[in-house]
């Protein structure tokens, strides 16, 4: 993904969007130690099994359950949340 820029005004957004869905993928595939094996097992679960995730709202406290692609995002959320936590240790 080097050299892209997703803001770019030419694109359609669903492009936009997909690059941003690759984006996720990618950082959590790009990622290393104890977190980075958890979530890559998680995108496995995501990808082979095609298992439902759960995602709760840090604001609002809603958890919704994606499926399919849309549950890279919810794995994603998670992953940032668990790097929230460790760079606070």
């Amino acid at each position: 993904m080097s050299g892209v820029v997703i803001n770019q005004p030419d694109l359609p957004h669903w492009a936009v969007d997909v690059l941003q869905w690759l984006g996720m993928v990618n950082a959590i595939q790009q990622s290393s130690g104890d977190i980075g094996r958890l979530y890559r097992g998680q995108l496995e679960v995501v990808f082979e099994r095609n298992l439902p995730m759960k995602y709760t709202h840090k604001k609002t406290g809603k958890v919704t359950t994606y499926h399919g692609p849309a549950a890279v995002y919810a794995v994603y959320q998670s992953f940032c949340a668990a790097l929230e936590v460790e760079a606070s240790r």
